[in-house]
């Protein structure tokens, strides 16, 4: 498993060869959110599987699974509100 970037709801943080990201690394290294770069970053065309975790309790972010998952992404998510 590798875990290729790290996102908010204002900052996110990509990493390039699977290290861990810390909460240091995230506080001190990370840039505003964009969404596009984000996808393009995490569905890496050498990585054959692709996964999000959702653990926000957004009423947003599950009106874009649908989206994700046309494009190839897994969600992972104990969000209520996008599984109701």
């Amino acid at each position: 498993i590798q875990v290729r970037a790290v996102m908010n709801s204002k900052n996110m943080l990509f990493s390039q060869n699977a290290d861990s990201i810390s909460s240091s690394d995230f506080k001190n290294m990370s840039m505003p959110v964009s969404e596009d770069q984000f996808l393009a970053h995490v569905a890496a065309d050498h990585i054959p599987h692709c996964a999000i975790i959702d653990a926000t309790a957004s009423a947003q972010l599950p009106k874009r699974y649908a989206s994700w998952m046309r494009q190839g992404f897994h969600i992972i998510t104990p969000n209520k509100k996008g599984l109701s």
